[in-house]
């Protein structure tokens, strides 16, 4: 590859296809399986780590609540969102992984026992997610935020 496509690969991430799975019942204060799998595309890469992250994330939305609840036609519309939790997990160190090697990496991740369970209502949710990544030079290929069920 030239060194146009070189340097593409490392400001888009786009080095390898990277997915992560997890087990089937997440609970909060107990560990969790993941497991990474990692495409690699035309080239050799360097991997620093694969990493886990897990987030939990509280979003609010109004649409023209009466916050008051008083029927006076003041009613408010916004949105918020704030992230509650941020955690990295690396499972596995740094490796050089071949052109076109197919690969798939597993671990552990602890769910944190404080925080609530993944919940919807009319307003506000918390939501979940994970995202598998490679730490490498450039733009990390990633799989993408995925949400998880957190009972």
């Amino acid at each position: 590859m030239g060194f146009l496509s070189n340097m593409k690969n490392n400001l888009t991430g786009s080095w390898a296809n990277v997915n992560v799975r997890t087990g089937p019942e997440l609970r909060r204060g107990e560990p969790a399986s993941v497991a990474v799998d990692v495409q690699v595309k035309d080239n050799d890469i360097t991997v620093n780590g694969v990493i886990v992250e897990l987030s939990l994330q509280e979003r609010v939305s109004l649409n023209g609540v009466d916050l008051m609840g008083d029927g006076d036609n003041e009613r408010v519309d916004g949105r918020a969102n704030e992230r509650l939790h941020h955690q990295e997990f690396t499972i596995a160190s740094g490796q050089q992984l071949g052109a076109n090697q197919t690969g798939s990496f597993e671990g552990q991740i602890q769910l944190p026992a404080h925080l609530p369970p993944s919940a919807r209502g009319r307003n506000a949710e918390f939501r979940w997610q994970v995202r598998a990544r490679l730490d490498m030079k450039g733009n990390d290929p990633d799989s993408g935020w995925q949400m998880v069920e957190v009972h």
